[in-house]
């Protein structure tokens, strides 16, 4: 594999991502987890009572792991609890070779997981592939552009993962807006994409919040074959 091109200008720190090129799904389901609970502690991850994944703290993208298809029963804990204090509990169905993100958004109150796919069925060679996902727990739908554009690529996102957009490859700014108002809430740093790449751009964090403020958050999905 060539040199790894998608290139994040500013300087942020994306944890222990993994991408995978399209050869290495093989047998098993592979599964990451992303941590956007604001207010929740660094938390275990376990499978099926055994556990995978330890200390993720909070806006932390964990790598890839290999986990068997079919499905599985995943608990997010607090680290260092036991199993009977997980804040998440969720049965998943995974296809062999397919690629999966569990989200934990919302407050730990409230906290929920989501579970998605990470595979574009109908990735382009020539173009990049993105995914939104909102997971910043105060903050209503919202428009999502390119900075210097005045029409916005995915609209009316919320509290979700939206499907993946085709774009142009090249370096691109965001500007996230609110669909009800139209105020400009966060713009993101400057990211790369690569054609034949599958990426996720993840708004997270307490919009008015000094402590938790809102972000934008790379991750590379699939990277195109050599």
């Amino acid at each position: 594999m060539s040199r790894i091109v998608f290139t994040i200008i500013t300087l942020l720190i994306v944890s222990a991502v993994v991408p995978l090129t399209a050869s290495a799904q093989a047998e098993p389901a592979l599964l990451r987890v992303m941590h956007d609970s604001p207010d929740a502690p660094p938390v275990d991850v376990y499978v099926n009572g055994e556990r995978v994944l330890e200390n993720i703290g909070y806006t932390v993208t964990t790598e890839y792991l290999q986990v068997a298809p079919g499905q599985q029963f995943i608990q997010v804990i607090p680290t260092g609890q036991g199993v009977e204090n997980a804040v998440i509990e969720a049965t998943v169905d995974l296809i062999r070779g397919e690629p999966y993100t569990v989200v934990a958004v919302n407050n730990v109150a409230n906290i929920q997981a989501l579970v998605l796919s990470d595979k574009d069925e109908n990735l382009p060679a020539d173009l990049a592939s993105v995914r939104v996902i909102h997971a910043s727990s105060n903050t209503g739908a919202f428009d999502i552009r390119p900075v210097g554009s005045e029409i916005p690529f995915l609209t009316d996102q919320f509290f979700t993962s939206a499907d993946y957009v085709s774009l142009p490859p090249g370096v691109y700014q965001f500007e996230v807006l609110s669909s009800e108002t139209g105020e400009l809430l966060v713009t993101s740093p400057e990211f790369r994409f690569e054609a034949g790449w599958v990426y996720s751009i993840t708004l997270t964090g307490i919009g008015g919040s000094e402590a938790q403020p809102l972000q934008v958050r790379p991750s590379i999905d699939l990277i195109a074959s050599a």
